[in-house]
């Protein structure tokens, strides 16, 4: 795709924003088989008012 002059990364990330703004971060981090934190960096990127509820998971079970 790359010697077609289509770049992949633009999409992958604008789907991403948009999947972390309607999921969960510990949803998003199961269906994708991210880790937890990535997930949640996600989801505060998207703005959704669920990452900081998945960042204080997060921190709980680093404890």
């Amino acid at each position: 795709m790359k010697a077609l002059g289509v770049h992949a990364r633009p999409a992958r990330n604008t789907t991403m924003i948009d999947l972390a703004g309607d999921l969960p971060a510990v949803v998003l981090s199961q269906l994708l088989d991210l880790h937890l934190s990535t997930a949640t960096r996600w989801t505060a990127a998207a703005g959704s008012p669920a990452a900081d509820y998945a960042a204080d998971l997060l921190r709980r079970a680093d404890r």
